[in-house]
């Protein structure tokens, strides 16, 4: 394992919370403060810095803290932090790196989550703070307000962490009094940044993080840790423009940051502009190439950009560095449907559900790969596993529907086809991550409709071709609305259904044919034509 570089001074606080989703206020956090620091010079004796914070901490009565003073060699300190770590059921570490130069200490404090810890370096987490001062006539009672103000602002993070916020809100408030004092700009802006990060993750406040945020950047424009959090809730109430901003910022004052790349690609990809969010993207993955979540980015933004071979590269490659990407498995096989290789689709979705056999999206794309190599059985026992885990899904309903009626289960179809209807009423549109709510209620409506009319009718053909184009199985719709046609040619809603159809399996000729013959028939002003011209018009431009 490769060893953890400590300065010949050091201070590391790891803080423990039981059991996070159980804390409460009066549960205290545990804080342990492990010094391993060594004065050769005589000024600094173990322990004096530490017990600084320790004294510090204290002032509140939600936090005890433990001091441990042990002596580590450099080559020793790997195994006994991750020791410590394992021990501790740490969720917070702290680690605070002190310097000697003719008696003024240099400090340098980072934090991160424990479980990062665990697998690299403390120092290549984010820096809280950095300060100096003196300590050649300091005596050991007294805490200078460096000291201080860095141990409330450590306090802060710790009883948010363990989502004591009413505690942690009190500590933010005492870490800009005394920055107020201290007097620095610096110290304020990473005050006003903290306080904000409180506000935002214990009370959802989010005009007042925004206010403080903004001030944080007013008095020091470039606090990463402002600009970072900043970022996150303007993403968050899509202002995708004003994060840019931020994130485009970070990357220039902390381009060793890849992740700040990954970031800027997601809000591109939110905010639409997807070629950008494609450049972020891969510029990241040349920095960190074996990072599932960035080709899965990646794969659903070339997706956006209609570029499917593309996508389903990226999405083959974050199956290939995780085995267990459930959601990849989902997005590929999806692609594959669309371009009809339903077995390539199947066998992705085989493997999925061998990974996990409750996610819900695996039995949806297996269905509609059933409904379209009209395996009818297959859809029925799909539908069946969908229901055992979401008993009140109506696209399971739906889709037993269809597999009844190709079976001649007439009344079993028309009992699901009320089931999916009723569920819609309540307003419960189930598991419609791949299917649109609204081509749901349509697929159930003309299923409802086309039994009961005389067969052969034109009126029947033309609901049975609603059915089949709700269904994804446009060859078979267009096969209806033409029969449609060719018992009634005034049955001219068949006309744009047919142009809509034969868009969807790429005749674009086709499509712009039947459309404009609808339009020509179709009153100028009316809501259809308005309609099927903005249709016109989008596949026009594909």
């Amino acid at each position: 394992m490769q060893s953890v570089f400590l300065p010949l001074t050091a201070v590391l606080l790891v803080v423990s919370t039981p059991v996070m989703a159980e804390t409460t206020d009066t549960e205290p956090v545990n804080i342990l403060v492990a010094d391993f620091s060594r004065a050769e010079d005589g000024v600094c004796q173990p322990g004096v810095i530490a017990g600084w914070i320790k004294r510090s901490l204290e002032e509140f009565d939600s936090i005890e803290v433990v001091l441990l003073n042990e002596m580590v060699s450099a080559e020793e300190n790997t195994e006994f932090y991750m020791e410590l770590m394992r021990s501790a059921e740490c969720d917070l570490i702290v680690f605070g790196s002190v310097e000697n130069i003719d008696g003024t200490r240099n400090v340098k404090l980072y934090y991160m989550p424990a479980d990062n810890f665990i697998e690299g370096n403390p120092v290549n987490g984010p820096i809280l703070k950095e300060f100096s001062f003196d300590l050649t006539d300091q005596p050991q009672e007294e805490t200078p307000e460096t000291v201080l103000f860095n141990s409330y602002a450590l306090a802060t993070i710790s009883l948010l962490n363990a989502q004591q916020f009413d505690h942690a809100l009190e500590a933010s408030e005492n870490t800009l009094d005394l920055a107020e004092t201290i007097g620095s700009s610096e110290d304020q802006s990473s005050a006003f940044s903290i306080r904000g990060m409180v506000l935002l993750k214990g009370f959802s406040d989010t005009e007042q993080t925004l206010a403080d945020f903004n001030t944080a950047l007013f008095l020091n424009p470039e606090n990463a840790s402002a600009l970072q959090n900043r970022a996150s809730v303007l993403i968050n109430s899509g202002n995708y423009a004003g994060a840019i901003e931020d994130l485009t910022t970070l990357i220039r004052i902390e381009p060793g940051k890849s992740s700040f790349l990954f970031f800027r690609g997601a809000a591109y990809s939110s905010a639409g502009l997807h070629e950008y969010a494609v450049e972020d993207f891969n510029n990241y993955i040349q920095i960190v190439p074996d990072d599932p979540a960035s080709h899965y980015a990646l794969g659903r933004t070339y997706y956006n950009l209609s570029e499917n071979q593309s996508a389903l590269a990226e999405f083959r490659r974050a199956i290939e560095i995780d085995s267990l990407y459930i959601d990849a498995y989902l997005e590929a096989a999806y692609i594959l449907i669309e371009v009809h290789e339903t077995g390539e689709a199947a066998s992705l979705l085989n493997t999925a559900r061998a990974i996990n056999e409750e996610n819900l999206g695996i039995y949806n794309l297996l269905i509609i790969v059933n409904i379209q190599n009209e395996n009818w059985d297959a859809v029925r026992e799909n539908v069946e596993t969908g229901l055992r885990i979401a008993p009140d899904d109506p696209f399971f309903y739906k889709s037993r529907a269809i597999a009844n009626l190709e079976q001649n289960r007439f009344e079993e179809a028309l009992d699901d086809i009320e089931t999916v209807i009723s569920c819609f009423r309540r307003g419960n549109y189930g598991s419609t991550t791949y299917h649109d709510p609204v081509s749901l209620e349509e697929t159930a409506n003309a299923l409802r409709t086309f039994v009961t009319l005389p067969a052969n009718s034109s009126e029947y053909f033309l609901q049975r071709g609603l059915y089949l184009i709700y269904s994804d199985r446009f060859e078979a719709a267009i096969e209806d609305f033409t029969q449609a046609l060719s018992i009634d040619s005034k049955t001219v809603y068949a006309l744009y259904h047919r142009g809509i159809a034969r868009a969807r399996i790429g005749d674009k000729e086709g499509a712009v044919q039947d459309i404009e013959a609808f339009l020509l028939v179709c009153p100028e002003e009316s809501q259809d034509a308005e309609y099927a011209r903005s249709q016109l018009n989008y596949i026009m431009q594909q």
